[in-house]
């Protein structure tokens, strides 16, 4: 484990001690919190292949579907009749 991550661990670790002492409730929605808020994602620019696929929205039952599909060059989906 990286020192910063040692440190904050320790930090966060204090934190919680110093307010289990004032208010263990407090304590205790703060450790929920901590715990069961998923981490961010990282906002890295995406690779340049996503941008190539065909955009496509439609809606159903209300809701609007958006989804990228990539097929190649000269392949197109054929129609059934």
């Amino acid at each position: 484990m990286k020192l910063k991550e040692k440190l904050a661990i320790q930090y966060i670790r204090a934190q919680l001690n110093i307010l289990s002492l004032v208010s263990t409730r407090k304590a205790a929605v703060k450790a929920f919190k901590l715990f069961c808020t998923p981490p961010q994602r990282i906002k890295k620019k995406g690779s340049s292949f996503f941008e190539k696929g065909e955009a496509l929205s439609f809606k159903q039952e209300g809701y609007t579907l958006r989804g990228r599909r990539w097929l190649p060059g000269a392949m197109a989906p054929e129609k059934k009749c």
